[in-house]
């Protein structure tokens, strides 16, 4: 599910002319921000192309895999300097099993590199106006005192340790065990990012705030600004084959509450819709799908698509797309790409969480099986296109709108 942008030379050949003119900004994230093909990345990719008009950018980023190490090249459209740094699955874990030991939360073991915190190190003497540290676990790189000094902001983007909490209370005794510890772990240090390391603290939405658990001698401003979504990207298709049965679920199909949506649905929901529509088919296209989703491949009226180059030819040909989304927090992109793809949405409550949506024919918010079993056979008997709801996205969702209050944040006056 990528979002593929060509590089524009003409600003890779202007990028050190440009960039005297405007302050340094270090961006620190779990991920490269390139390219666009899953939740976090989305948003961080599209700060990033929006920041870079604003801020000279150099960024620090861990890769799962060596191969993420090519996109250093793409990043230099939007970044003066790119550190991306290759940290191992065996790394990984080795360091989490340590936190164990420890009385830290896994998630900074599963984040931390040597090599990393050396380059952030190295950054110290090149005077940045700004910091932005993009997720909880990137906070660890800038706990050093010389930091304090600098503008330091930081997107948690959505609340760690209550979607740990969250994932204990649905889980074996074992793992309910470590998912409430990790939870307990990173409460406190998320209250010790905002007392501690940063001037203001953003989350994805209203609800979101409410979720974090603020410290009384919280220091920082908590705001939040809402997910975008690039409307040139994602338009109506014209001339496509639609495919009048499809149901179709998009997202990473190794992040559970994806995996937990999709089964939901699958349990409770795709029964009684094949029984009344025998020629429908659930299309469920995102990246890494764990064994549990690779075995509904059983049904030959379900269609897992494993990771794709391009999302929107199968939005575009479907006839609703899905979102009965049960656990997690934050905005969803697959339902603003829907939507601006004019495609009719089932979704559930939880899915529309800080999207404000207003009512509308082509939206059916379902929170029971009943309702989203009711929802999807409607549109697969009355199809229909979601063009108003995509003008009110097109007015209240572009990325350059909704990053303003972060905007504002790193551009402080206040900053030393």
């Amino acid at each position: 599910m990528e979002q593929v942008y060509r590089l524009s030379e003409p600003l890779l050949a202007n990028n050190n002319e440009l960039s005297k003119r405007k302050p340094k900004l270090l961006f620190l994230c779990q991920r490269p921000p390139y390219p666009a093909d899953k939740g976090d990345k989305i948003r961080s990719f599209n700060v990033m192309r929006e920041l870079s008009q604003y801020f000279e950018i150099h960024l620090g980023a861990l890769t799962e895999t060596q191969n993420e190490l090519q996109y250093t090249k793409a990043l230099h459209q939007w970044c003066a300097s790119v550190q991306l740094v290759y940290l191992p699955q065996w790394q990984r874990k080795l360091q989490a099993l340590q936190c164990l030991f420890i009385g830290k939360p896994i998630t900074k073991g599963w984040f931390f590199n040597q090599a990393l915190q050396k380059w952030v190190n190295q950054q110290q003497n090149k005077q940045f106006d700004s910091v932005l540290v993009y997720c909880s676990s990137m906070a660890q790189y800038i706990e050093q005192s010389v930091w304090q000094s600098t503008n330091c902001v930081i997107d948690f983007v959505d609340v760690d340790s209550a979607k740990w909490r969250e994932y204990a209370a649905r889980s074996s005794q074992l793992k309910s065990w470590l998912y409430q510890r990790e939870a307990r772990l990173l409460e406190r240090y998320e209250q010790y990012i905002c007392s501690n390391l940063v001037r203001a603290a953003f989350l994805v939405s209203e609800a979101e705030c409410a979720r974090l658990q603020q410290p009384a001698n919280c220091q920082a401003h908590i705001g939040y600004y809402a997910n975008g979504v690039d409307l040139a990207y994602y338009q109506p298709q014209s001339n496509v084959l639609l495919h009048s049965h499809d149901i179709v679920f998009t997202g990473a199909m190794d992040y559970l509450p994806n995996i937990d949506a999709v089964q939901w649905f699958v349990l409770h929901c795709w029964p009684a819709i094949q029984q009344c529509s025998p020629n429908a088919r659930l299309v469920i296209v995102g990246s890494n799908p764990a064994k549990s989703i690779k075995k509904l491949m059983a049904n030959p009226n379900i269609i897992i698509t494993g990771q794709v180059p391009d999302v929107r030819p199968y939005l575009a040909n479907a006839a609703l797309a899905i979102a009965p989304m049960q656990l997690g927090g934050g905005i969803k992109n697959k339902v603003l790409e829907a939507i601006a793809m004019s495609r009719p949405m089932v979704v559930s409550t939880l899915a529309t969480q800080g999207l404000k949506l207003p009512n509308d024919p082509a939206l059916i918010v379902a929170d029971s099986a009943e309702e989203t079993i009711a929802g999807c056979l409607h549109f697969l008997q009355h199809p229909c296109a979601s063009e108003q709801l995509r003008d009110w996205i097109s007015q209240h969702a572009s990325w350059a709108e909704t990053i303003k209050p972060l905007l504002s944040a790193l551009n402080a006056k206040d900053a030393a």
